[in-house]
């Protein structure tokens, strides 16, 4: 025998909002983040961190870009990431180059800290070139547990760079990355 629950909103006994169900039927979720950043000009050489990032929905905004930020923004202090809620949240990365010339390895790191001192690699990915003005493109994905907002934070670093450039773009995705949370961490 089936059951059918009808509700506008679930919350907690406290009476916090965690979910809302609108006329279509569509949900809701509190506290559910899923926010983007664009890089919007060339970075050249080893990048630590890598700067000119900036939010996606407003940057390309004419594209139709959006987001969803209902447990607050993710904020950007030049090249360093911070969060707003803890949890679990999914970081994936994407990034174009163009070579200056042969290089056996072009890197990209997601570094991290929890106190906000301390970064170490939580994913990296690599590539090479053969010749100079070669296109790349690279992309890499990590989960990140977040316990202290004050304290839990991420960058990018681009090294073993020489001269080649990590493309950006005021108009377009050329390099950039998406923060989604996932849920509360255990």
């Amino acid at each position: 025998m089936a059951s059918i629950l009808k509700v506008n909103e679930l919350q907690h006994t406290g009476g916090t909002s965690a979910m809302t169900v609108d006329s279509s039927g569509n949900i809701d979720i509190a506290n559910f983040i899923c926010q983007g950043f664009v890089l919007t000009s060339g970075q050249s050489g080893d990048q630590n961190p890598i700067n000119a990032w900036a939010n996606y929905a407003t940057q390309l905004s004419g594209d139709g870009a959006g987001q969803i930020n209902r447990g607050g923004d993710i904020t950007n202090t030049s090249g360093i990431f911070s969060y707003p809620t803890t949890g679990l949240y999914k970081i994936e990365f994407h990034a174009t180059f163009t070579s200056s010339g042969s290089d056996l390895t072009i890197q990209y790191n997601i570094d991290t800290t929890q106190d906000n001192s301390n970064y170490s690699s939580l994913a990296q990915v690599k590539d090479m070139a053969t010749a100079s003005t070669q296109k790349g493109n690279v992309s890499m994905t990590a989960l990140h547990k977040v316990t202290n907002t004050s304290n839990d934070k991420f960058k990018f670093v681009q090294s073993s760079f020489s001269s080649h450039t990590t493309e950006g773009s005021s108009s377009e995705s050329l390099t950039y990355f998406f923060v989604t949370r996932l849920g509360n961490a255990s």
